[in-house]
């Protein structure tokens, strides 16, 4: 009986990676209000992959996309990254305004490989712009 329990038990914990799930999240909550700049650094992102994906961070003021960040995750892995938001170069400056938010998700396979959605989107809500002058 004692037997019986250990290989099971064995093939269970042998079985269990292969059914885990890959995530993507923030792994220190963002900024939630910005000052007009033409980057924003050290976005730390948590993530587990479990095929060669692509994490994208966005910016969006409403539904149009205002600046993001590309980071190619080239094998199963799990991490905590930093990555850089770079405003998009056709935008002068960030408007003032509470309607931002920041979109993150992850897709399995390469840059631009929109076929597979490796986990669920996260979003924060809310973010705020204000101006440079203010404190």
């Amino acid at each position: 009986m004692k037997k019986l329990l250990l290989v099971l038990g064995v093939l269970f914990l042998g079985i269990m990676p292969s059914y885990s799930q890959a995530f993507v999240k923030f792994a220190e909550a963002p900024p939630t209000q910005l000052k007009p700049a033409r980057e924003f650094f050290n976005y730390k992102i948590e993530y587990k992959a479990l095929k060669k994906s692509t994490i994208y961070l966005e910016l969006k003021k409403g539904d149009s996309l205002v600046g993001n960040s590309v980071y190619d995750v080239t094998k199963p892995d799990q991490k905590t990254v930093s990555v850089n938001l770079q405003i998009f170069k056709k935008i002068d400056r960030l408007e003032t305004g509470n309607d931002y938010s920041y979109n993150l998700y992850m897709y399995e396979g390469g840059r631009n490989d929109w076929s597979k959605r490796a986990c669920e989107t996260k979003k924060i809500e809310g973010i705020k712009v204000v101006s440079s002058a203010a404190n």
